[in-house]
């Protein structure tokens, strides 16, 4: 059974669209697996490409029943 919660992670994002890191800055839910699963399917996350240098995001993910 999945908690209900918010993961924060924090991710940069390179001039050619890729993420190049990604972290949980925040665990409300308390579940490592999870955690780290929303963190490998951020590093697979590709935006338009962008020429004026790196961006770094912070963002929270909410999870709760559906």
């Amino acid at each position: 059974l999945l908690s209900s919660g918010r993961l924060t992670v924090t991710f940069t994002i390179g001039e050619d669209g890729r993420v190049t890191e990604a972290a949980v800055v925040r665990d409300d839910i308390g579940r490592p697996v999870l955690a780290e699963c929303v963190a490998l399917v951020v590093l697979d996350l590709r935006f338009p490409r962008f020429d004026h240098g790196i961006v770094r995001i912070t963002y929270p993910f909410r999870f709760g029943p559906a």
